[in-house]
């Protein structure tokens, strides 16, 4: 889980480029990078992955995350969902390749990185 919330004193704005973002291959995996932004931000995610031979781990998903003008505006009815497989390919001490094909609203997704996804 990870949350970001903001404030300001009356009359500011947070920039429109500083403002949390939720979507893409670190939380809402089914959807494009930075989709949605606002002033608050919640998302949560669970993961499991399992052992298919060595070198190779498979990875089952489910992420969920929302973005809001105000703290009061987050609801866990509201939040986007989506889901999906992965590949993570791995030595013996890290990940270094992961494949993910994310699933929601708005289609599908392939997403290829180095590194973990926490």
């Amino acid at each position: 889980a990870k949350t970001t919330m903001t404030q300001t004193a009356t009359g500011q704005e947070v920039p429109f480029f500083m403002q949390p973002t939720v979507g893409g291959s670190e939380d809402l995996r089914g959807f494009n990078e930075f989709r949605f932004r606002d002033r608050n931000m919640v998302v949560l995610n669970a993961e499991y992955r399992w052992e298919a031979f060595s070198g190779l781990d498979l990875a089952a998903f489910v992420d969920a995350g929302q973005v809001a003008p105000r703290v009061s505006d987050l609801h866990l009815g509201n939040f986007e969902k989506s889901y999906g497989v992965g590949f993570r390919f791995n030595t013996e001490k890290s990940v270094f390749l992961r494949v993910d094909l994310g699933f929601s609203r708005e289609g599908q997704r392939l997403l290829i990185k180095f590194g973990h996804v926490f």
